[in-house]
Order: C-alpha cells, then sequence, then structure tokens
C-alpha cells in the first residue's frame, strides 16, 4: 500500500493506493489517525485502490467515526465495484463523497 499525505489550509489528503483489506487496513488506520483526532477536514482519495475488502471498509467507518465534531471526512475517486458493495450495506450513505478533491465544497 502506497500512502502519499498532502496538507493544505484546508484540507488534509491521502492518497492511498493498492488493496486496503486485512492486511494494510491496521496500518493505514494507524498511520491516519494523527489526522482525525486534530481538527481537520480529511479527504480520502480511493481513486488508486484496485480490491478493497470488509476489512477495509471497517476501516473507513472507524476513521468516520473518530472524525465526529472534528471536521469534515470526504471520500474521492470511489470505483464503481466500492460504490456498488458501499451502497449494498449501507454504508455508502454516512459518508460524503465526491468524484475529485476538485469538487468539494466546503
Amino acid at each position: 500500500m502506497n500512502v502519499i499525505i498532502e496538507e493544505t489550509v484546508e484540507m488534509t489528503v491521502v492518497h492511498l493506493e493498492g488493496d486496503l483489506d486485512g492486511k494494510t487496513g491496521p496500518a493505514i488506520q494507524e498511520q491516519l489517525l494523527p489526522f482525525v483526532t486534530e481538527y481537520r477536514n480529511l479527504v480520502l482519495d480511493l481513486s488508486k485502490i484496485d480490491f478493497m475488502s470488509s476489512a477495509g471498509l471497517r476501516v473507513l467507518l472507524s476513521l468516520q467515526r473518530q472524525m465526529t465534531f472534528k471536521g469534515r471526512f470526504v471520500l474521492v475517486g470511489l470505483s464503481q465495484q466500492i460504490i456498488n458493495t458501499m451502497s449494498v450495506t449501507g454504508l455508502l450513505e454516512l459518508f460524503s463523497v465526491a468524484k475529485a478533491t476538485t469538487d468539494i465544497q466546503w
């Protein structure tokens, strides 16, 4: 899993590349924890995620829960497969979603 972090005045953008699953999920969650405990807007760019397991979905949900009252959490670049999976499980409606970071209105 490759992780690139960009910080701007408005937000922290985290670009993930690879698989988000039981192997990579815990490390990603630990790496992103400092960003969700600050009062920051966090954007996860998932456009280069090849595969996301249920463990990856749990990571997203956990990060979302930890962001409550601390900032805005937005997912961008979701593949159709991830959108379908999140929609079927009812998780999609829990997240703010945009096609790209340029589409986010703060």
